[in-house]
């Protein structure tokens, strides 16, 4: 697989929950690229260069950070709701249309559902790529 930034140690992954929470870090972004292994990126299987860049992961965005927040306490769902929700528009030429609940504003709302058991997979995503680079992880909530 091949997407920005590459896969890390899994120490690194306590050191980015650590900035999200103490507001080092203000977004999360997805690099969503969603190529299909076959036809896209198996055609850098000769020569890495051809690989395209980028992964499958706006659709369960939301869900992974809520399962990583709620995993170890690592912050508040006010915290959560600025990652995903208040922050990013800020960091664009989206406000006021996307960053409030208001007169004038888009309705962007999102409700979880809390399903007794989900796992990511491929065969159940919208997305239209042949993987997940979630396979198999169990989250405790959906966005609907």
């Amino acid at each position: 697989m091949f997407f920005t930034p590459p896969l890390r140690e899994k120490w690194h992954q306590e050191k980015l929950w650590n900035g999200l929470k103490h507001d080092h870090l203000q977004v999360s972004p997805p690099d969503h690229c969603p190529f299909c292994f076959k036809e896209q990126k198996e055609n850098g299987r000769d020569d890495f260069t051809k690989i395209p860049n980028g992964g499958p992961g706006v659709e369960h965005r939301m869900s992974l950070i809520l399962l990583g927040r709620r995993g170890r306490g690592r912050f508040s769902a006010n915290r959560f709701v600025e990652l995903v929700s208040t922050l990013p528009p800020s960091c664009s030429d989206f406000i006021p249309a996307k960053e409030t609940i208001a007169v004038g504003s888009d309705a962007d709302l999102v409700i979880f559902d809390s399903p007794p058991q989900t796992h990511h997979q491929r065969r159940t995503h919208h997305m239209r790529v042949d993987y997940s680079m979630f396979e198999g992880i169990q989250v405790t909530a959906c966005p609907m």
